[in-house]
């Protein structure tokens, strides 16, 4: 049986890089199990409440997030430069 994030991922709400440790413990606790549900966003008020990149832009953030997920779960030295972000050195920073 699957396990299920408790809510989908908005991907604009929280940066990927402490989104991606907290998901990857939840599967190896559940076995592998974790299904992760990532969204886009609809509502535009959302996105000026918390400071989000620009509502027109949700889908193009959203497909980088998931592209940063990707590097982060299958690399050993994890490196990810993309059109809106820049990974590398946050992650040397962190080890």
């Amino acid at each position: 049986q699957r396990t299920r994030s408790p809510s989908d991922y908005l991907s604009q709400a929280q940066a990927e890089g402490f989104a991606s440790p907290q998901l990857a413990t939840i599967d190896v606790l559940s076995r592998g199990r974790l299904t992760v549900g990532c969204g886009a966003g609809w509502m535009t008020e959302e996105f000026a409440a918390i400071g989000a990149p620009p509502f027109a832009e949700r889908g193009r953030v959203t497909d980088e997030h998931i592209a940063v997920f990707r590097e982060l779960w299958t690399k050993d030295d994890p490196r990810f430069d993309g059109e809106l972000r820049l990974i590398s050195e946050q992650i040397a920073a962190l080890s």
